[in-house]
């Protein structure tokens, strides 16, 4: 298993609260479907500003089907609610991943060792 995950950190637009909370309760719904993600966790700053968004996927096949299904459903929406104001990719992204999330400038880190335990 070689997984790739990422970090994305989001700026919420306070007049589009509502909408993010509708949106990130569709997409974890959908991710919690997708057999190849292992985790979607979205993590909020206590006034609601910041959110910093964790993804993480078995291999980079996987990545690029969440991608898909998210680019299809959920990325107007997402980009009309937020900013993506950083993206931290892990793990090993090959080059259609890196090109996918590329408009976000991504700082790419590459894993070289260490293991990973999940527990439901």
């Amino acid at each position: 298993m070689r997984p790739v995950h990422w970090i994305m950190e989001l700026s919420i637009d306070q007049q589009k609260v509502n909408d993010i909370d509708t949106l990130m309760e569709e997409l974890v719904s959908e991710a919690d479907r997708e057999i190849g993600t292992m985790a979607h966790e979205w993590n909020f700053s206590d006034d609601g500003s910041v959110c910093q968004l964790y993804e993480r996927f078995v291999d980079a096949d996987a990545a690029m089907l969440h991608l898909s299904m998210f680019g299809e459903q959920f990325a107007d929406r997402f980009l009309s609610a937020c900013s993506v104001t950083g993206v931290t990719i892990l793990g090993y992204a090959n080059e259609d991943v890196l090109g996918a999330l590329a408009r976000f400038s991504p700082n790419v880190l590459t894993q070289k060792a260490g293991f990973a335990r999940f527990a439901d």
